[in-house]
């Protein structure tokens, strides 16, 4: 497995209609998230239309990535192999407008603090 594992996955992703849903911040749900007790942690990132989650540790990225499709609002469908639609993922927000976890499988997963890299906080 290399980098390249990682790009031809994102190349050759295609999603089934319906087509995910237009002008989604893709970045309000970017970080880190818990994945405890099962995980240490999932990492959400924009990924073309949709987002990608990946759950760490992981020996193998370029298969273990989950893509999501947008469909509205804060909700998301994980996508099978074939692009077709599979289980529900859910953001929420606090009352600031700010995503702090998902929801998988009735499973809530919190945003966990960004770390700091020596820059100031631009949150």
């Amino acid at each position: 497995m290399d980098v390249f594992d990682v790009l031809d996955k994102r190349q050759r992703l295609r999603f089934q209609p319906p087509a995910p849903a237009k002008d989604v911040d893709l970045e309000a749900y970017a970080g880190r998230y818990s994945a405890q007790p099962w995980h240490s942690e999932v990492a959400i990132v924009p990924w073309g239309m949709g987002l990608a989650a990946l759950w760490l540790p992981s020996t193998d990225p370029a298969e273990d990535i989950e893509v999501l499709k947008p469909k509205g609002g804060d909700l998301f469908r994980r996508l099978r192999a074939d692009g077709s639609e599979a289980d529900e993922v859910r953001f929420e927000r606090d009352n600031a407008g700010r995503v702090y976890r998902f929801v998988e499988f009735s499973n809530p997963h919190d945003r966990l603090a960004e770390v700091s890299s020596g820059e100031p906080n631009k949150q």
